[in-house]
């Protein structure tokens, strides 16, 4: 045998004595005292959730998803006694002694809402010694499965326009529209798509598919980018023409129309216009009938017809709308010899003279064909179905006898009605003012032109056997269809003896531009007289043309007759268009005695008889002008007015603006672009036509731009990102252009180089973005504003937040004794102070959990114990250190019990 083998038998005798000895070496309190120096240790082994935990190789843990069922086994292995143990939480079940207890098993019956420590222990009873009466006992063995809860993981989805996505993985979620959304669910990996928008591309950043850990969280960006050009501004087709006809426009948009002008809207591209072939015309379009325009440009087609025959022939109005069953009137117009007309479907369909009249018992747009010397020219009459309208109430402007005074007893004397209109008659009441109406008679009226109803009073009728002379009552009654006798007004006169002057004068002209002279009334010579005017026809069978007062001044004829006041009197012959006929019109004018009897004075240059005039109507004309003037510039965007007038038409029509009448104004409006605004008249003499060009003066405008939308990560310290801003300039001279921010989040400072440059400028203005680590997390619209004009451009600063890296759990002391004090201290790094801490693990509270870093606890068993703590930053992110472990050995030091 060895020296060392034998030193080890001495050495274990002599602890053997020592320990036999102890009890009368060291005496304690009456109490049985427990030593471990001889038991063999026990062996527990669990099963929870298909994990095997061994008391042998120390205390475990398990993470599991909230709300997991758990099934769990317990073994045993004791030798040669029983164990005694609990099961703790789990249903507090008893091992009772006996041998080897291998597969009990323990169905969980609750679900795992919080974090849960498994404990079994178990003992092994010794016999008392029968000699010194002391209990041997058997050292305890315990273990402890801590089950933690997986903290969920946080999916988060942005996007910069509205959309649909749908995202699977561990969990599926969606499909979901909008432009952002969170959802909690497992670990793992997912993956998300997003739908397809027409004109914009689509990216996800910083992938379609990311992982996530428990506690953590990702974020799918959704960026959807603007790709389509805008669709361009119209083109605008216009068609001009001498005379009225009907065409067709073929090309990427078709059109028709007739008349003398028109204007339409259609894309760019090139079209090609045909026009009526019309009887006796040769016909050509400038400067092409096929013409290409772009888009917001213009082109005219300009339509002339020129006459193949001599003279040529028209009709008056070339186009009118009348209702059905209503009649439309035309006039021929120059033409040699008589005319003929055709009307195909009308009443009546034929006929001749220099005017026509027709209707027609169907709608739509009829032809009228008229000839004359065998060139022939059509019409257009637009029937529409009209409305039955109600005749309106007669009215008329004025009364009057055709003087105050008469002297006359016997013969007819006239009263009048003027201004007259929608009366189909008209009767003039008169009665003498002695014994009452008995001498009332209802003279029927004549209309004699220009509004006018003249009613012829038998003189001899009123008053006959009793004193010839005083007042006489003339009152004027208007009829139609719907309205009987309205009252239009009276028209006294007076009858008194006889022996006036008549008026003396002359007419100095009529002609084609004037008729005018000078007339007084000898009884009353310094006094202004009263001259009516007739025309084809002296006073009792002409036409009544106007009345006025001779209140021009004659010096000449105040000197030659030794009087004085006002004794001349003109007028225009243009301003009374039925002596502009190129006919023949004999002029009567009348010096009206101041009596109103007479006798009146025919006033000619010629002895007894009229003057006559035969006026051809002038040439057709028509001005317009912008702001006044012939051609005008404005600035951008503000506008001006169009003015216009003509003479010799009946109709005018500005395009563009559609404007309407033979002299008027309209507000241009704010304008962008030139415009060419053309008047087009029509009349019985022709047409004519003018234009005006407004131009636009370039103003200073810009656009801005950027380089699209930052990402950044905050750090421990500060992070930097840049955006370039371009400035581009559009129209007008460049100024400088100051940029200011909106939508900056907290924590964040931005610097701007080359701010205030001008449009287009080089190098572009830099935007730079220092992010501190207290800067929100998430997506950040920004809005750059330039100044003057307050032109924006915007973009997403996305900041995303510094995630938490490894986190360590570390005990000390390593190992511990029992009834020590152990300290746990978690270390992170990572993530954006700061932090939270929540502990678990074997024998540490759950409800709640510890807070503190570091965190102590004193452990009343043996065996190997965890601990691990979850950090959670500023920013929600978290992260969960490894089990840390330590292990708790048995004091050598006796204790009490």
């Amino acid at each position: 045998m060895g020296t060392f083998k034998i030193f080890r038998i001495i050495l274990f005798t002599c602890i053997l004595f020592a320990i036999s000895l102890s009890p009368l070496l060291f005496p304690k309190k009456a109490s049985a005292i427990v030593y471990c120096s001889y038991a063999s240790t026990p062996t527990i082994m669990i099963d929870i959730g298909g994990q095997m935990f061994n008391s042998n190789t120390g205390d475990g843990s398990i993470a599991v998803d909230p709300g997991t069922v758990l099934d769990f086994t317990v073994y045993t292995f004791a030798e040669p006694s029983s164990p005694n143990g609990i099961i703790y939480p789990y249903q507090n079940q008893q091992l009772y002694p006996g041998p080897n207890h291998n597969g009990r098993y323990y169905p969980a019956t609750d679900a795992i809402t919080s974090n849960t420590n498994v404990n079994v222990w178990v003992s092994q009873n010794c016999a008392p010694n029968t000699i010194d009466n002391v209990y041997y006992v058997q050292p305890e063995a315990s273990l402890d499965v801590l089950i933690n809860l997986n903290q969920p993981a946080t999916i988060n989805v942005t996007s910069n326009i509205s959309t649909t996505w749908s995202i699977t993985g561990q969990q599926n979620f969606g499909p979901t529209t909008g432009t952002s959304a969170s959802y909690s669910g497992s670990a793992g990996s997912y993956t998300i798509s997003a739908s397809d928008k027409t004109c914009y591309s689509k990216a996800v950043s910083p992938s379609a598919t990311q992982s996530v850990g428990a506690g953590s969280s990702i974020t799918f960006n959704i960026a959807y980018t603007y790709n389509c050009e805008p669709p361009p501004s119209p083109a605008t087709i216009n068609v001009q023409s001498n005379i009225y006809t009907s065409w067709t426009i073929v090309g990427p948009s078709n059109f028709s129309g007739s008349g003398t002008s028109a204007s339409y809207s259609g894309p760019a591209g090139s079209y090609t216009i045909t026009a009526d072939n019309l009887a006796n015309y040769t016909k050509s379009v400038t400067p092409s009938v096929s013409q290409s325009v772009s888009a917001d440009g213009a082109i005219t087609f300009t339509i002339t017809y020129v006459s193949s025959a001599s003279p040529p022939v028209s009709c008056s109005p070339a186009s009118q709308t009348v209702n059905k069953n209503a009649t439309a009137s035309i006039s021929g117009v120059g033409g040699s010899g008589s005319f003929s007309w055709s009307a195909s479907g009308g009443s009546p369909s034929s006929g001749s003279g220099s005017s026509f009249s027709v209707s027609y018992s169907t709608t739509g747009t009829k032809t009228v064909t008229v000839t004359s010397g065998g060139v022939s020219a059509n019409c257009y009459v637009e029937v529409s179905p009209g409305q039955p309208q109600e005749p309106q109430a007669p009215t008329c402007t004025s009364s009057a006898p055709q003087s105050a005074v008469t002297s006359d007893t016997s013969g007819t004397f006239y009263l009048y009605a003027y201004g007259v209109e929608n009366a189909t008659s008209v009767y003039f009441p008169t009665w003498s003012n002695v014994n009452g109406q008995d001498d009332i008679v209802w003279y029927p009226g004549t209309f004699i032109g220009n509004n006018t109803w003249r009613g012829g009073v038998n003189l001899a009728s009123h008053r006959s056997g009793n004193p010839d002379y005083g007042l006489f009552n003339g009152h004027v009654y208007m009829n139609n269809e719907t309205y009987a006798n309205t009252y239009c007004g009276a028209a006294y006169f007076t009858r008194e003896t006889s022996g006036a002057t008549a008026p003396i004068g002359y007419l100095d002209a009529a002609n084609c531009s004037i008729i005018g002279g000078w007339t007084f009334d000898s009884d009353t010579p310094n006094s202004e007289i009263q001259v009516d005017i007739y025309y084809d026809g002296p006073a009792d069978s002409g036409t009544f043309l106007t009345n006025m007062s001779t209140s021009g001044l004659r010096p000449d004829v105040n000197a030659a007759f030794g009087i004085s006041g006002n004794h001349g009197f003109t007028l225009s012959t243009y301003s009374y268009p039925e002596l502009i006929d190129n006919d023949p019109h004999t002029i009567y004018a009348y010096g009206i005695n101041n009596n109103g009897t007479g006798p009146h004075t025919l006033l000619t240059n010629s002895g007894t008889s009229g003057t006559t005039v035969q006026c051809a109507p002038s040439a057709p004309s028509a001005d317009i002008k912008a702001g006044g003037l012939d051609a005008i510039t404005i600035g951008y965007g503000t506008g001006t007015t169009i003015s216009w007038g003509s003479e010799n038409v009946s109709d005018c029509t500005v395009t563009p603006g559609g404007w309407t009448g033979t002299s008027g104004s309209q507000p241009s409006g704010n304008l962008f672009s030139p415009v060419t605004y053309s008047l087009n008249c029509t009349g019985q003499w022709g047409t004519a036509s003018d234009s005006v060009v407004v131009s636009i003066s370039s103003s200073f405008n810009y656009s801005l731009s950027n380089s699209g939308n930052l990402s950044v990560t905050k750090a421990g310290g500060d992070v930097y990102a840049q955006n370039t801003i371009t400035k581009t300039l559009i129209s007008g001279t460049t100024q400088p252009v100051t940029l200011s921010l909106s939508g900056v989040p907290s924590g964040t400072s931005y610097s701007i180089s080359n701010s205030s440059c001008s449009p287009t400028c080089s190098p572009s203005p830099v935007i730079t973005f220092t992010i501190t680590p207290s800067t929100p997390a998430g997506t950040h619209p920004i809005i750059v504003t330039g100044s003057p004009l307050g032109k924006t451009t915007s973009f997403n600063l996305i900041v995303y937040a510094n995630p938490v890296g490894n986190v360590s759990c570390v005990a000390s002391p390593q190992p511990v004794l029992l009834g020590q004090t152990v300290t746990w201290t978690a270390s992170v790094s990572g993530g954006t102070p700061p932090y939270t801490y929540s502990w678990s693990g074997t024998n540490i509270p759950t409800s709640p959990a510890p807070t503190s870093n570091p965190y102590t606890k004193i452990y009343s068993t043996i065996g190997q114990k965890s601990a691990q703590a979850t950090v959670r930053d500023s920013d929600g992110l978290q992260s969960t250190c490894p089990v840390g472990t330590v292990q708790v050995n048995f004091n050598p030091e006796f204790e009490e019990f």
